[in-house]
């Protein structure tokens, strides 16, 4: 369950918390060897170190009982115990085919149809945005013989959301002047940004370095266009 102010906030527990933890015990219990389960903690690591409703990397996850609960999923699967062996990834900002609402989309939707964009605190905004097809990858060589753990993947690479939307555009054909950048109205040391994140374990389980942004991109609108 994403941030939506129509949910309690044992609603958040109890789907992403609860439910992922039941469902590991549930594999455990019919003799279920491997359990791969696909985290968004890192998202949620605030650069001053303190989880509050303001220090989230996105406006969009600034909802206290959701950051908590997917927490306290990780927690919750890391302290369990069975012959099920547990494989908790991590990605980046994830982005790609078959992604059909966020952000990436957004920009897509808009630019493609000449429509102008607005990014707020000056396009600042940074992430390591990886590829949804190198997440998938990644995943299914989890399936060999790799040994259970904690994951992180990344391409080891930071953009800024302005540098994202300049891309577009070069891969859209439309012109700059669509993007604009809006002033921060708070103090610039409390935008957030995602730190850099190894890609080491990306490159052991692809066997290759993760896609560029430009190639991603390319991918990407190639399959936005079809949706």
């Amino acid at each position: 369950i994403l941030p939506n102010n129509a949910f309690h906030h044992i609603d958040y527990f109890s789907c992403n918390s609860v439910a992922s933890k039941s469902l590991f015990d549930l594999c455990a219990d019919v003799g279920v060897g491997k359990f791969i389960h696909l985290s968004s903690a890192n998202f949620l690591m605030p650069v001053d170190g303190c989880v509050s409703s303001s220090s989230s990397f996105s406006s969009s996850l600034r909802h206290p009982a959701y950051m908590a609960s997917k927490i306290a999923s990780d927690l919750l699967l890391l302290n369990s115990t069975g012959i099920t062996d547990l494989y908790l990834v991590r990605p980046s900002s994830v982005y790609g085919y078959n992604i059909r609402s966020g952000l990436f989309r957004n920009l897509y939707d808009s630019l493609s149809h000449s429509k102008p964009v607005t990014l707020s605190h000056q396009g600042l905004w940074s992430a390591d945005y990886f590829y949804a097809g190198d997440v998938a990858k990644c995943i299914l060589s989890l399936l060999d013989n790799v040994e259970p753990g904690l994951f992180i993947l990344g391409s080891g690479s930071v953009t800024t959301i302005h540098e994202v939307a300049k891309s577009f555009v070069s891969l859209i054909g439309v012109g700059e002047d669509l993007i604009t950048l809006e002033p921060s109205s708070n103090d610039s040391s409390l935008l957030g940004s995602l730190h850099l994140v190894s890609c080491d374990q990306a490159l052991s389980l692809l066997g290759r370095q993760p896609l560029s942004l430009t190639d991603g991109l390319n991918h990407a609108i190639s399959t936005y266009g079809k949706l």
